[in-house]
């Protein structure tokens, strides 16, 4: 057993049928004045007593850990939104302590309901200032506690769902953002003195990392992607991983997104290469907002780092998906999109690469002008881009001073404008360039009215790029010889399957519009 205590007595609840409740109502779209009993509304919420439903979601969940019961945990921690919104939408839920009289005081439990507790907390109090830093503190000691338990090797049969998982790292990484926050606005607080290692950036690190490395989950990724490569029948998931393994697997996005935060891009892209993104369905396609915060921070930093075609065919890719999907999207996911396309319009135009059709045309409709004003050279459209496309970065400074989150966004605003200033004229030259088999430098400075200096700076740009990223594929062959630029006309093979799988859609709606066609 993985919680080692026996089941409690079973604690009195209000014993009465959900629909007979007046203070119930199915979906908790609304309660009435006073239940049966006489009890207000304000007596479970504020009053220190527990209803019924909260009582047994808690009573039910502690069940679920001590059977190691999967489903059942699952269904019950999907509840937990639902109930926060029905009962504690404006106050903390009750504390470990208030509640540990229904688990029988299991250590090990309440872990667990801690870090359940601090998410609500910091996610739906923040605004009203309701979490302290002594909150802040207590969580950060609670995540250490509860990660060491699910480290434990004596844990091993620990079933935990993979949404709780994921949503824990995200918690995690969400919650030291905020402390980060908190510390820049005030470091000399008395109790961040007190507490030096809370939420150090070096220890958020470490844990992910030590995540990763204890899972073997680059090891377990590789076997699988050569298995699957043999048989596309048996593709790994998540019933085959282990509690650790999937702290692993999810650790490795947490690391990609807290790296690209602190703007150190490169080890974000790094911590995620032995990730297969190239089959049909990867495994973080099962959690929705994983795929969505996947795809945008990898391509972020493939932006950062100059691969911005492959950044197009990652954005390209997932908008593709969704737009397909044509499901109703919550407000964080359309915001999440809204950052996507802005991010895919810088990358449409510094590489030259073009998405998908559907996406092409919903890029054109939504920013098509954004796009005429930096195929123009007009920087301020490139800066107001990249704002409305940026994470929220956390400087990666430990001691005083540090920098404001405005000072961060500010220091990566201008790494981006040094990279535009060296790829501005790329887009343009790259136009001429496919006019010619040879052309000078004069007739090239000539046409795009700058000097033959900056267009021979603009060509070495364009050899490094494409010589340090082999993505770089639209950038063409070509030599300086001299006051001459030759260039090399690529063999490409044409994408004929892609070309009559278009048109076979297309034969088909319209062979469907037909038949609807009364004549």
């Amino acid at each position: 057993s993985v919680i080692t205590m026996a089941m409690p007595y079973q604690h009195q609840v209000f014993d009465v049928e959900p629909e007979s409740d007046p203070a119930y109502v199915s979906g908790y779209t609304g309660f009435a004045a006073e239940d049966d009993y006489g009890y207000s509304m304000d007596t479970y919420v504020g009053g220190g007593m527990l209803h019924r439903d909260v009582e047994e979601f808690i009573i039910r969940l502690y069940k679920g850990l001590v059977e190691n019961n999967e489903v059942v945990i699952g269904d019950i921690y999907d509840q937990f939104t639902r109930l926060s919104n029905a009962f504690y939408k404006h106050q903390p839920w009750p504390t470990a302590e208030e509640i540990s009289h229904l688990v029988d005081h299991d250590a090990a439990f309440l872990l667990f309901y801690r870090e359940l507790y601090f998410r609500h907390l910091h996610f739906n109090l923040m605004s009203s200032q309701q979490v302290t830093v002594e909150h802040r503190i207590a969580s950060w000691r609670n995540f250490q506690a509860l990660f060491e338990y699910i480290l434990d090797d004596t844990q091993s049969l620990l079933k935990i769902p993979e949404a709780w998982l994921c949503a824990m790292v995200e918690e995690y990484i969400y919650q030291f953002h905020q402390f980060s926050l908190f510390k820049a606005a005030n470091p000399s607080h008395r109790a961040l003195v007190q507490e030096p290692d809370a939420w150090h950036v070096m220890l958020v690190l470490s844990r992910l990392q030590e995540f990763v490395a204890h899972s073997e989950i680059a090891h377990i990724l590789h076997r699988d992607r050569v298995a699957y490569e043999k048989d596309e029948s048996t593709p790994l998931d998540f019933e085959g991983l282990t509690v650790i393994q999937r702290m692993g697997y999810f650790s490795m996005f947490g690391l990609l997104r807290l790296h690209c935060m602190l703007g150190d891009y490169a080890a974000a892209l790094q911590s995620i290469e032995s990730v297969d993104f190239h089959r049909r369905s990867p495994l973080f396609y099962q959690i929705s907002s994983l795929h969505l915060t996947v795809q945008y921070f990898q391509a972020f930093c493939m932006l950062m780092v100059g691969k911005h075609a492959g950044a197009v065919r990652v954005l390209s890719r997932t908008l593709g998906f969704l737009l397909r999907l044509r499901s109703p999207k919550s407000d964080e996911m359309q915001r999440r999109v809204d950052k996507m396309f802005s991010l895919l319009a810088l990358c449409v135009v510094l590489s030259g690469t073009k998405p998908e059709d559907t996406v092409d045309r919903q890029l054109r409709e939504r920013l098509g002008d954004r796009i005429l004003k930096m195929t123009n050279k007009n920087p301020d459209a490139y800066l107001e881009l990249f704002q409305q496309s940026c994470p929220k970065f956390i400087s990666p400074a430990t001691t005083s001073p540090l920098m404001t989150p405005e000072q961060m966004s500010k220091r990566q605003m201008d790494l981006f404008k040094r990279m535009i200033k060296l790829q501005k004229d790329l887009p343009e030259l790259r136009s001429f360039l496919n006019l010619y088999t040879t052309v000078s430098t004069s007739k090239l400075a000539n046409n795009m009215d700058i000097t033959q200096r900056q267009v021979r700076d603009s060509i070495v740009s364009m050899k490094m790029r494409s010589q340090s990223h082999p993505d770089c594929s639209v950038d063409l062959p070509m030599s300086l010889d001299g006051e001459d630029v030759k260039v090399v006309e690529p063999n490409t093979a044409l994408p004929t399957g892609d070309y009559f799988m278009r048109y076979i859609v297309k034969l088909n709606q319209t062979t469907g519009q037909l038949r609807d066609v009364s004549v």
